[in-house]
């Protein structure tokens, strides 16, 4: 069920892996039951293949998305996580979140962590890409162009169905 992934080294099974980790993380479940989950004494057990902040955004991600801030994310950048290294923690924790979800909800066993690829990434970073929703730079509708051009079905952005746009005042205006 997961494809293949090709980065230059394990920290995607190290991310994968501690997304798993974070469903029966004690001291996640004491800090989103806390009334101030920032003063909650303990840490994450892990097994040290990632930082710290790496690990603890991977636990919020997976467990609290609600005290994901723009203060947070901005301090994680400002200590070493860098955007594109959340952005790309964010997708594979997401994804195997995702997929591990719907086996639960069927009753099936976990899918096998797919084995890393050799390779690394290649940097690349959309020019048009801005920051708004979400507190990272992200392509806005007018971003699918050049190299972006396959992103969106023509007539589409986004998630979004042409339908749904009809249906909000604010897309029927063009506002």
């Amino acid at each position: 069920m997961y494809a293949q992934y090709h980065k230059g080294d394990l920290v995607v099974d190290a991310i994968a892996q501690e997304t798993r980790n974070a469903v029966s993380c004690e001291f996640c479940t004491q800090r989103k039951a806390a009334l101030s989950p920032y003063n909650v004494p303990g840490e994450h057990s892990h097994d040290g293949k990632l930082s710290p902040r790496a690990v603890d955004a991977v636990h919020r991600i997976i467990t609290d998305q609600g005290c994901i801030t723009r203060a947070w994310v901005e301090d994680n950048t400002a200590h070493g996580l860098s955007e594109e290294h959340y952005v790309e923690l964010l997708g594979i924790a997401v994804t195997v979140f995702s997929i591990d979800e719907f086996n639960r909800t069927l009753g099936l066993a976990l899918e096998p962590l797919p084995e890393p690829q050799p390779g690394e990434p290649d940097h690349y970073r959309p020019t048009l890409a801005e920051h708004g929703t979400g507190f990272v730079p992200m392509l806005p509708p007018r971003g699918a162009v050049n190299d972006e051009s396959d992103l969106w079905q023509a007539g589409r952005w986004t998630n979004r169905a042409p339908k749904c746009d009809q249906l909000s005042p604010m897309f029927a205006t063009g506002g």
